[in-house]
């Protein structure tokens, strides 16, 4: 695995011009234009807009074709309200919004139009008149007005709308993939591979998130045509777009198949003024998709699932941007963000990096490898892990050592595999049952971007090293051949 409302409506057509498909005389890419970007809802009747300029590629960028463009997107099964949209962008507030994101200092991959509405609770901040007060003055001001939240004042607009969290919204363009299709009109299991993804696996993933994780409603989001992301214009009511393509890594072999092991990657490609992901892309290997099995096709489900919480915020990039769940405030203060330290990675080699804030995570060292590793260490995360295993002497849950393809990760984007192998969130997928864990959820939930619902039944406990004791998490698993008492059951 890379670093990474449900049922489909029907396949609609993407009008390709023949003309599309030629190199320009002018330049070495190929051009796509009239990529139309297609909403879940089989109502919806999205209209077709072009694509005007190239997309930029990169080592870790999606395909390099021109970028999708979507406009007025809906998920409320009908044509938005152009009046609507027409209004709300003459609103001030929203252009003081959109002016703030475009001259933020944070990195373009931050970058971001999305409105709220003015209700989102944290969103009170925004009107906020801009002075010279110093970042320690302005956290300070924050801290005091998030007092309010325990004030009774029923025109406190950020307590009244606390409980304003929905079910998150997400649409999957599959545009590239059809793409894919149409390049290869002879690969008929190509076609069966993203037919399944197309039409089983996206629509299972969305409902899962669906019932899991709440967000603060979206009204309107703009993706931007500027920014990283392989597609941009406007969706309306929806809280997340993922774009998905077909992606392996490096195949310096030749043998069709990525050298690195790599099954799908995922990541973000935009934010909120809130710094929560609107928008994202997952590259899935077709190869490694084996629909001939029932365990291959819940493995490829597993797999989405994996890489759609990488695009929600388990990355390791994103961890400096996570906020506390109740007042909003940075976990890492914002002008730390703009300092980088030397710190050691995971490959044992010293880097600058942007490290995050001390409530969110810390460097150890293995006591078995003797190796740097690094712990989330959010409350909640905690709470779970301490739980999962009985053990209170764990100071947070440990993520992954070095994996291979990890490239510039330092700190790790996955859970550590020996202590929780059958977490789906692991860097591997395994022969066993892998489960969404209340670990990933309280990770989720910890960003300050997402309310969780533990009792939903897609949560379930890893039975691995369950109330083991702290012995399981610290000693060996097998000792001189035998299985410690700790260890039985497990191994």
């Amino acid at each position: 695995r890379g670093q990474q409302d449900t049922t489909m409506p029907p396949e609609q057509d993407i009008a390709v011009p023949a003309a599309a498909r030629e190199p320009s005389a002018n330049s070495n890419q190929w051009w796509r234009p009239l990529l139309v970007l297609s909403a879940l809802a089989a109502s919806a009747s999205p209209s077709v807009s072009a694509a005007e300029e190239d997309a930029s590629s990169s080592d870790q960028s999606p395909p390099s074709s021109a970028r999708m463009t979507l406009r007025h997107v809906t998920a409320g099964g009908t044509a938005p309200d152009l009046p609507a949209l027409r209004d709300m962008q003459r609103d001030d507030r929203y252009h003081r919004r959109m002016h703030q994101s475009r001259s933020s200092d944070r990195p373009s991959r931050r970058a971001s139009l999305v409105d709220y509405g003015g209700a989102n609770p944290y969103e009170y901040r925004s009107d906020e008149p801009e002075d010279d007060a110093t970042e320690q003055q302005q956290q300070q001001r924050y801290q005091q007005q998030h007092r309010k939240l325990d004030d009774d004042d029923d025109d406190n607009i950020h307590r009244k709308n606390y409980q304003g969290w929905k079910p998150i919204r997400i649409h999957v363009n599959t545009d590239y993939l059809d793409l894919t299709i149409e390049d290869n009109p002879d690969d008929v299991l190509a076609q069966q591979k993203i037919a399944y993804l197309r039409d089983e696996v996206f629509p299972e993933a969305v409902g899962r998130f669906r019932d899991v994780l709440r967000v603060y409603p979206v009204e309107r989001l703009e993706i931007d045509k500027e920014g990283s992301c392989p597609g941009f214009g406007i969706a309306v009511q929806y809280d997340l777009v993922v774009f998905a393509f077909a992606d392996c890594a490096a195949d310096a072999d030749g043998d069709g198949r990525p050298d690195t092991g790599r099954i799908a990657n995922g990541r973000s490609c935009q934010g909120d003024d809130y710094d929560r992901p609107v928008a994202g892309y997952a590259g899935m290997c077709l190869d490694a998709i084996d629909l001939a099995t029932e365990r291959g096709r819940k493995i490829a489900l597993e797999t989405v699932l994996h890489e759609f919480v990488h695009i929600l915020g388990f990355y390791w990039e994103d961890f400096v941007a996570y906020r506390h769940p109740r007042t909003g405030l940075p976990r890492t203060p914002l002008v730390d963000r703009e300092v980088t330290r030397t710190v050691t990675c995971t490959d044992g080699l010293r880097r600058e990096v942007i490290m995050p804030g001390d409530d969110t995570l810390r460097a150890f060292v293995n006591p078995k490898t003797r190796k740097t590793q690094y712990e989330i260490m959010t409350e909640t995360v905690t709470a779970v892990a301490r739980n999962q295993f009985g053990c209170s002497d764990l100071t947070g849950a440990w993520l992954e050592d070095r994996q291979e393809g990890a490239g510039d990760d330092c700190f790790g984007s996955h859970w550590d595999f020996r202590l929780f192998s059958t977490e789906f969130m692991t860097a591997s997928a395994t022969a066993t049952d892998q489960y969404m864990s209340p670990l990933t959820v309280a990770l989720l939930e910890d960003t300050g971007w997402y309310r969780a619902n533990y009792n939903s039944d897609h949560v379930k406990l890893s039975p691995f090293g369950r109330l083991a004791g702290c012995d399981f998490v610290y000693e060996d698993c097998i000792i001189n051949g035998q299985i410690p008492s700790y260890s039985k059951g497990n191994f």
